[in-house]
């Protein structure tokens, strides 16, 4: 059996890792600037928001609970943006 960190190092996890990341940087873009006119940064922040379909898709290859992950966008979201984070 592999270890975590063998886990880890794996092309798989960096790939599926680095998806949820983009996730995660689309939706902070969304909550700094507001300005989305593809749709793209405000699906992904409403989302994260609420640990919808996308945040679940990118979580579970990599074993994250998307509540998780969800509570740690908002951790983020009150850090930068602390009046959107008010209201979310």
């Amino acid at each position: 059996m592999k270890s975590i960190n063998q886990a880890l190092a794996t092309p798989y996890f960096s790939l599926w890792a680095a998806a949820l990341q983009l996730l995660f940087e689309d939706a902070l873009e969304f909550a700094r600037r507001g300005d989305d006119r593809a749709g793209e940064r405000s699906a992904a922040y409403l989302d994260l928001l609420r640990a919808g379909p996308m945040t679940r898709r990118l979580c579970r290859p990599v074993g994250l609970d998307a509540r998780d992950v969800s509570a740690i966008f908002r951790r983020r979201l009150h850090e930068e943006v602390p009046q959107l984070a008010e209201a979310a």
